[in-house]
């Protein structure tokens, strides 16, 4: 086993990371914006720390990993390979192309709620995460989240502004330009995100499936899917926890 005391979380927009003991979270946790990171190269001020001592880190910045694996040989990147079958069996899909954020999702879900369960990951991008009663992770879906829409529409069309992210729930219709967008694509990625749930859970064995929402931007989601349940942000590094603080890496 692989003990693991500290784990970070480098997601696209933002990194964190943690202290673990016995499989969980302890202390505050340092957030920092991943551009920060990697223009530090990986070795960031305020996360060398983590890195210098045995961590465990999920990863979606390809490039950043290849630094810290360079700076930082003691580190362990996480991935569906590392995770025993009995705890969550990536087998049912092709493993290789699960991102780590991913298979910490499903593992701290685990923690707390029995399967069948459906993770929605609400962060840049939106990631739905399936774990039937087996514990097998069945697979799920990738979207765009609401910056990442909003920032499409600017770059690829000629006169579509960026408009700002509002935790208030947007009016339909839209009565300007500003407030058109945010209708489409808010309300538009909530009737995504229930029909892909309903998707999901029609068959008879996930009725009873409970829906989480993870990510920074969950609780927004949280206010248009009353019948999910807001676990935080902090879910994957969660997942992560419980893995360095058990034996549940191979």
């Amino acid at each position: 086993m692989h003990n693991s005391h500290f784990v970070v979380n480098i997601g696209n927009s933002h990194t964190t990371a943690a202290r673990a003991e016995q499989g969980r979270l302890c202390g505050e946790v340092l957030k920092l914006p991943t551009a920060e990171v990697a223009a530090a190269q990986g070795e960031h001020p305020r996360l060398r720390p983590f890195l210098q001592n045995s961590c465990l880190i999920a990863c979606v910045v390809p490039d950043l990993q290849a630094r810290i694996m360079a700076a930082f040989p003691q580190a362990r990147f996480l991935t569906a390979a590392m995770v025993d079958p009995k705890v969550v069996d990536f087998s049912p899909v092709d493993a290789r192309t699960v991102g780590a954020d991913r298979v910490a999702n499903a593992v701290g879900a685990l923690e707390l709620h029995s399967p069948p369960l459906v993770v929605i990951d609400c962060g840049t991008a939106i990631t739905i995460e399936a774990v039937d009663r087996h514990r097998r992770f069945v697979g799920g879906a990738i979207l765009p989240g609401r910056r990442l829409q909003r920032r499409a529409l600017r770059m690829y069309t000629g006169q579509l502004p960026e408009v700002e992210l509002q935790e208030n729930l947007p009016t339909v219709p839209g009565i300007d330009t500003k407030s058109a967008i945010r209708a489409g694509v808010d309300l538009g990625i909530a009737g995504a995100l229930s029909g892909l749930v309903d998707a999901m859970v029609s068959r008879p064995d996930w009725r009873d499936a409970e829906l989480l929402l993870a990510g920074g931007d969950c609780e927004f989601f949280a206010k248009l899917l009353p019948a999910a349940r807001a676990v935080g942000e902090c879910l994957t590094l969660r997942g992560l926890a419980c893995l360095s603080g058990t034996a549940s890496l191979i």
